[in-house]
């Protein structure tokens, strides 16, 4: 097993030093993440995803006239 890295330790603070650099990785990849479009599913995969986990044909029925009445399409403000 490897060992993890030392953290380097403030004596006078009495807390580790803060590195800047593990900061700006973790900002960068959210960053990225959200500019690639992964971050929240498409409504087509979200569909796809629900149709998916029918147990039978009838139940896959039922499913796809409540995609196509629009059950994730509809708006929030819809009543």
């Amino acid at each position: 097993m490897a060992a993890l890295p030392a953290r380097r330790w403030n004596a006078a603070l009495r807390r580790p030093i803060f590195n800047p650099r593990r900061k700006d990785i973790i900002m960068f990849n959210l960053f990225k993440s959200l500019i690639s479009g992964k971050a929240f599913p498409r409504i087509a995969e979200l569909e796809r995803a629900y149709l998916e986990a029918s147990v039978s044909r009838i139940d896959l029925e039922r499913r796809q006239r409540e995609v196509d009445g629009g059950l994730f399409r509809r708006s929030s403000f819809d009543l």
